[in-house]
């Protein structure tokens, strides 16, 4: 359930959720969308095969994201294969902005719809108990995400650039 004290105004409330959209999701999903997708999909593009590179980073950015929380299993694995489908998004559209697009809108999902948050005290957001880590129901959603988006994004994209091949 959502939790707005009464003596918080709408404006109040609005600016300060408008603020976290800005500041904290969108700042925060573009330095990680650069720094673990973006840049080193660029610069060992040519060096290695896609896979590896996806693979480390997303490996890497699982690591990092343990240091600043509990560590658990399903805490490191939704964090790796959530990059791995943000590294397929990247590679997708070759553009930044929608792998910030997915960080934004699963960040807000997280922290909106599943989980306990506050936000500088003018709401409070409590995740409805499922019995299930809501790290688990992410690995799982992931999980299918990547498959999915293999087989039908990627795959299609692959398909039309042999088929333009080997029409030249």
């Amino acid at each position: 359930s959502w939790v707005v004290p009464s003596d918080v105004s709408l404006a109040e409330f609005t600016g300060h959720y408008a603020f976290f959209w800005v500041a904290l999701l969108t700042l925060n999903s573009l330095k990680e969308e650069v720094v673990f997708r973006a840049y080193p999909l660029e610069v060992l593009h040519g060096r290695m095969s896609m896979w590896p590179i996806i693979i480390i980073t997303s490996m890497i950015f699982a690591a990092i994201h343990l240091a600043l929380e509990p560590p658990t299993v399903f805490g490191f694995v939704g964090r790796l294969t959530f990059s791995v489908l943000a590294c397929q998004v990247y590679l997708w559209k070759r553009s930044v902005w929608a792998a910030v697009g997915l960080h934004n809108g699963w960040n807000w999902f997280l922290l909106t719809l599943g989980g306990n948050w506050k936000l500088g005290g003018l709401m409070q957001v409590d995740g409805a108990a499922t019995g299930w880590p809501p790290e688990a129901i992410s690995v799982g959603l992931h999980v299918l995400a990547i498959v999915l988006f293999d087989r039908f994004v990627l795959a299609r994209r692959i398909d039309k650039s042999t088929a333009a091949a080997a029409a030249s």
